[in-house]
């Protein structure tokens, strides 16, 4: 739904404030946020139960040894680098179609498309890993971002930003989900806060480096030179879930604490 109505309500709404365009979208977000907010205020989460096997007073293993894993670092590689691509790449496409001098209706249509690629899978991905392995999925995620780039360079039509910025949804989704489904099988129960915590910050953290410098890149270097960065990003990930593959007993187990 979302994908559908948030690139909807910023086309509508962009020249309401006519001295001030995009003034009025920013408004309604404020009113979706306080929407949110209302909903949120009424969501009662039960604590979660203390389990016999783990005391109150356990934590573990240290952080240090658990991000030490091979598979919590190939799982941190690939979530990292997988979202700061996406993030590069979406942040840079506005306006490198606003650079061609396509209209926002066109912009706003392809990202509606982009977002619809990178949730929908959601509902089968799970079924995928758990058929295919973490791994393979994560490998097929490094294909479709391949994709994406390899469509960019080929021309810079609307058609083009389309289809690149599906795949560019479809592979998200793949690394994505396939690093934080990985994660979960590297901590106990009692470790998931820290390890969780440190996968987080460094993740959303090249999130947020890609999306402030994007627009940078962009103005200075181009939309040619967006994609070409991406190039050795995708190797890195590749080769890092061959690396884990070669490494002895990294079978894909579930470490944790029953409750």
């Amino acid at each position: 739904m979302a994908a559908f109505v948030g690139p909807n309500l910023a086309n509508m709404t962009r020249d309401l404030i006519e001295a001030a365009p995009f003034a009025a979208s920013f408004f309604v977000l404020v009113g979706l946020y306080i929407m949110s907010f209302v909903v949120l205020a009424f969501l009662k989460l039960p604590p979660k139960p203390i389990t016999e096997a783990v005391s109150r007073n356990s934590t573990g293993r240290t952080l240090k040894v658990i991000a030490a894993q091979p598979m919590f670092i190939v799982a941190l590689i690939c979530g990292m680098l997988g979202y700061g691509i996406m993030a590069l790449a979406m942040t840079a496409t506005p306006l490198a179609m606003h650079h061609f001098a396509y209209p926002f209706s066109k912009t706003s249509f392809v990202i509606q498309w982009h977002v619809f690629g990178m949730f929908v899978p959601s509902f089968f991905t799970g079924q995928l890993i758990r058929k295919f392995g973490t791994a393979n999925i994560m490998l097929a995620g490094v294909l479709l971002l391949g994709l994406c780039v390899g469509i960019n360079f080929t021309g810079t039509t609307v058609t083009h930003f389309w289809g690149s910025l599906i795949f560019l949804g479809l592979g998200w989704n793949f690394l994505f989900v396939g690093a934080t489904t990985q994660l979960t099988t590297t901590y106990a129960s009692n470790e998931k806060a820290k390890a969780q915590a440190l996968n987080d910050f460094i993740v959303f953290g090249t999130v947020s480096l890609t999306s402030l410098s994007s627009g940078a890149v962009q103005n200075t270097l181009g939309w040619a030179t967006i994609n070409m960065a991406v190039v050795p990003l995708l190797l890195l990930i590749a080769l890092a879930n061959l690396w884990l593959r070669g490494k002895p007993g990294q079978k894909i187990e579930q470490l944790k604490i029953e409750d």
